[in-house]
């Protein structure tokens, strides 16, 4: 049976950092972990200005491409 590990948080308490020590040895050495914070930054950067001026806009983009690849994943 699939498990699914949500790791919860406020922001800078440690989620990216230390979350993944939390998991099971054989998660994190055979799957990659889904890190929406990254995604988002990296997403953000990429829209921002480059392809967008809007900030808006671009965290809209972003955090839409975050929730799609999220239930892509799943």
């Amino acid at each position: 049976m699939p498990h699914l590990y949500i790791i919860t948080g406020s922001n800078g308490a440690g989620k990216s950092t230390v979350g993944p020590a939390y998991l099971p040895k054989e998660i994190t050495d055979h799957h990659i972990i889904f890190d929406g914070d990254l995604i988002f930054t990296q997403k953000l950067k990429e829209l921002f200005p480059k392809f967008t001026k809007s900030p808006k806009e671009a965290r809209n983009i972003a955090r839409d491409f975050v929730i799609n690849s999220f239930d892509d994943a799943i």
